[in-house]
């Protein structure tokens, strides 16, 4: 294996900085020896079962913490069953990651030893273990630190090429930490005698862990390994077998994957022989492949980008930025560095009071659900020519030209620059699935999914019929907001159709007299 130097200074003071989160976290006692294993019930995927020394970190506050985390942010503001979390997706993930490896002993033999499906079962468990409050919602907040950019750079072939989130990032510094590594290092102990999981402890390399949860294991030990990877972090991994019919699930809605299916055709196989090994698919597993696809369409157009779903993570910005200004404080930490959110969790949020006046007065709004309203959608539907949208698609692209924008609707309306908003969700990417998954069609015969299934249409028709921003601001000012942004958009190129002010739901009294001026 690869050694990796983490004496870079960057990445030597970020190691250090979570290596001192992890020791705060984790509870150092000596952990319990368990007699045999357990059975988790779940709602979504039937029964897990686990091993006596995976109980003992799935015990333990740094991996209970993600009991506190919401998978789906504030979603359950708008679906109220949507209240599961990452520890429960953490868990599936885990326990899926042995059907694959079932699965590919069945169609593959000897191409996955008892200690890499162990270590495939522990980066399944712990590859969420770096998110912080609100899953996403502050990742998307964190994750633009500087400090992120310059790990990529430092580490190009480890954390870039494909760029790693900071969530990832921090998976990966966490269990590789001295603290963790010295944690795990006790269950080793007490399991050494274990006639069944005694030698396969002391095989197991947390480095292999953490970086299956990067996708980068390939790149430091043989190239071959490629489909250990992709189990945990690939075309079509387990977190997007489980949390695209989790989310599903919890929030209503029908994104059927026919995982059995998928399971009797998935093998590893070679583009090159004996130069790579990768996850592939018999064609006739295509269709359970389709179903992921449309159905993560189907989340995207349905819950993650629903209005309501995307004001409450506006909320939670504007939250997160007056945390790291100092402006507010929670558990006593300034969250001036990235580190700090993994310190707290949603509860510590919502379920506090606090002693800051402004910070409880936010916290009660956003637990009654006073969020910020749509005073216009943006769309190709809302606008008036193909001139406006294009424009509206280029307008993420320049910099700086949504903050000028918005200066530009605070200045018109009077209204506080903190209660005004402006949403241009990133678009979904469809293609990563069918481009990077294979399909064997014959024998010694490989092809990309993107061959026997386009999905390069999907991107655009998405754009075209579903996709949507959103400028928002606070209730009572949605009149005054609306005229004004008609006036900015007009600015910058982009003519509104009345459908705009339509779909906001504004008086029809009101859209026709200003469209009429």
């Amino acid at each position: 294996m690869k050694k990796i130097d983490f004496g870079l200074p960057i990445c030597k003071k970020f190691r250090a900085c979570v290596d001192l989160k992890v020791s705060k976290l984790l509870d150092q006692k000596n952990p319990t020896k368990y007699r045999s294993p357990k059975i988790f019930r779940d709602a979504v995927f039937g029964f897990h079962r686990f091993r006596p020394y995976e109980i003992n970190i799935i015990d333990n506050p740094l991996f209970q913490r993600l009991r506190y985390i919401n998978q789906t942010s504030l979603a359950l503001f708008v679906y109220p069953s949507s209240s599961h979390s990452r520890f429960e997706h953490s868990i599936s993930c885990a326990s899926l990651t042995t059907k694959y490896a079932d699965a590919i002993h069945q169609q593959t033999p000897d191409v996955l030893t008892p200690i890499e499906e162990s270590e495939l079962r522990l980066a399944g468990l712990l590859h969420d273990v770096g998110h912080g409050p609100f899953s996403h919602a502050s990742e998307d907040f964190y994750g633009t630190n500087k400090i992120f950019a310059k790990l990529r750079q430092e580490y190009l072939e480890l954390f870039g090429n494909p760029e790693n989130s900071a969530s990832e990032i921090f998976s990966f510094f966490i269990v590789t930490s001295p603290s963790f590594k010295k944690f795990f290092d006790k269950i080793r102990d007490i399991y050494k005698t274990d006639p069944k999981y005694g030698k396969i402890l002391q095989r197991i390399n947390l480095h292999k862990v953490g970086l299956l949860i990067l996708a980068k294991l390939h790149r430091f030990t043989d190239p071959r390994y490629l489909y250990l990877d992709q189990i945990i972090n690939g075309p079509f991994d387990v977190d997007k077998m489980d949390y695209i019919h989790r989310d599903g699930y919890f929030t209503g809605l029908d994104t059927t994957i026919d995982l059995e299916r998928f399971f009797q055709t998935v093998h590893v196989a070679s583009l090159i022989p004996g130069k790579d090994k990768r996850l592939a698919i018999d064609v006739s597993g295509v269709t359970a492949v389709e179903q992921l696809v449309f159905s993560k369409m189907l989340m995207f157009s349905v819950v993650y980008h629903h209005h309501k779903v995307r004001a409450a993570a506006l909320a939670l910005r504007q939250f997160f930025q007056k945390l790291s200004e100092g402006k507010w404080k929670i558990k006593g930490l300034s969250f001036k560095q990235p580190f700090d959110f993994l310190e707290i969790n949603d509860h510590d949020v919502l379920n506090q009071i606090h002693k800051d006046k402004s910070l409880q007065e936010f916290v009660t709004d956003l637990r009654n659900r006073n969020l910020p309203r749509a005073a216009v959608v943006i769309s190709f539907r809302t606008v008036k020519d193909e001139d406006s949208r294009q424009t509206f698609l280029e307008l993420p692209e320049v910099p700086g030209t949504l903050a000028k924008m918005k200066a530009d609707i605070v200045r018109e309306t009077k209204v506080d620059a903190d209660k005004i908003y402006i949403d241009i969700p990133s678009v979904p990417r469809f293609r990563a699935i069918t481009q990077h998954g294979f399909v064997r069609i014959s024998p010694g015969e490989l092809v990309p999914l993107e061959t026997i299934y386009p999905t390069s249409g999907w991107a655009a028709a998405y754009i075209q019929n579903r996709y949507k921003a959103y400028i928002f601001g606070p209730r009572g000012e949605m009149e005054n907001i609306a005229i004004a942004s008609k006036r900015v958009l007009e600015k910058y190129g982009i003519r509104l159709h009345r459908h705009a002010f339509d779909l906001a739901k504004h008086d029809e009294l009101f859209t026709k007299k200003v469209f009429k001026l």
